[in-house]
């Protein structure tokens, strides 16, 4: 069977769901495609191929959209494109159909009509549902809208356990990690004599996320030992009041001179920085919401060969082992303090960590295992 991927982003982008959905467009085989119910980057034609993979955007939406009334009117359009998609389309007998949407109403939308045709529905999600993670008396909302989902396809055992208190009970949960296309990554040789610095590398956005207040705090302590190591902080922000609070706390620590924020970089300075790095730093809080799916920027850490420094956060923890293939930490400063200060003691140890690394990465996380499984729950169904 073959997969038709159907989004309601740009599989172009440069978000982490279309970078997930992108990885299955690199995997040898061409049975995977997307359908697309928005509109084509600039520069992007409207049918293609990317990588191995068929692509097509099939519906034309106002990109400039800024006031509310635009915004509910393309809401609108795109409900009215989905409807008339899932009742207008061939279906093909030899191919499986997986939303990859996270719009309660469109996931009941487009589960609905597929049971009045008769075809098994499919969704796949990356994330749990936010307001139901904040406002558990919303499950029976959510109940209505995943009611006609046969299978769900999610990247976490934790996820798994969440879903499962809204699907009916007898939908089948099947749990597929997470990769990426990290080849630029893996190709770039690092460089010699650069100056020493950990680094974060990702796109920032809250504590709860990247814990970054949490880092340059324990990273002040550590300039009290070595005053010629840097903290970069490399990559743009989606929350600027966040972003702010970490530069105030910075100058009030008096350390403006060794921590340095970089900005939106290109995706060439980005690698650099990751390969480049002694150190590479991820403080996610554990137990909050965004401790039930795997941090992508962890994936890129690895594959760079370099050791990383992490929290307990996720479902990591269950596959990498601590002083192995990562250093772990507590969520705390002190924790965050003496780990990388052992870390910049032991320089072969960590190489050796960073190469562990690197390997369990290339098995757990690689676009070929991630594809592989994927076909075969897929085949496994209906074989």
């Amino acid at each position: 069977m073959d997969i038709v991927f159907i989004l309601t982003h740009p599989i172009h982008q440069d978000i982490a769901s279309s970078n997930l959905m992108r990885a299955y467009s690199k995997y040898d085989s061409n049975r995977f495609s997307y359908r697309c119910y928005c509109s084509a980057p600039i520069g992007v034609n409207s049918k293609g191929f990317i990588n191995n993979s068929y692509f097509e955007y099939v519906f034309e939406n106002n990109r400039n959209a800024i006031s509310l009334i635009n915004k509910i009117w393309n809401k609108i359009l795109l409900i009215h494109s989905i409807i008339y998609d899932c009742i207008r389309c061939d279906i093909r007998n030899d191919v499986v159909y997986i939303y990859h949407i996270s719009s309660p109403l469109l996931i009941f939308i487009y589960s609905i009509i597929y049971k009045v045709k008769g075809i098994d529905t499919w969704l796949y999600r990356t994330e749990i549902p936010y307001a139901l993670f904040n406002k558990p008396s919303l499950n029976i909302f959510y109940r209505i809208a995943y009611f006609y989902i046969n299978n769900l396809i999610v990247e976490t055992n934790a996820m798994k356990l969440f879903y499962k208190n809204i699907l009916k009970p007898d939908a089948s949960i099947s749990v597929v990690y997470s990769s990426l296309d990290c080849s630029d990554i893996k190709f770039i040789d690092k460089m010699n004599n650069t100056q020493m610095y950990i680094a974060y590398c990702g796109l920032i956005s809250s504590e709860d996320k990247d814990g970054l207040l949490l880092a340059i705090e324990g990273f002040s302590k550590i300039l009290n030992y070595y005053n010629d190591i840097y903290f970069y902080i490399v990559g743009g922000n989606s929350n600027e009041s966040y972003y702010l609070s970490l530069k105030q706390r910075v100058h009030k620590l008096n350390i403006e001179n060794n921590v340095i924020f970089t900005g939106k970089v290109s995706r060439e300075q980005y690698i650099w920085y990751l390969k480049n790095a002694y150190l590479l730093v991820n403080c996610k809080r554990p137990g909050g919401y965004n401790s039930y799916g795997l941090s992508s920027k962890v994936i890129e850490y690895l594959y760079s060969g370099n050791p990383v420094l992490m929290t307990k956060a996720d479902e990591f923890k269950d596959i990498l082992i601590d002083m192995e293939d990562v250093i772990y930490i507590d969520n705390d400063i002190d924790s965050f303090f003496a780990n990388t200060m052992w870390a910049l003691a032991n320089a072969n140890e960590v190489e050796n960590i960073g190469e562990h690394g690197r390997r369990k990465v290339n098995s757990y996380f690689s676009i070929s295992s991630l594809s592989r499984k994927l076909l075969y729950i897929i085949d496994d169904k209906y074989n």
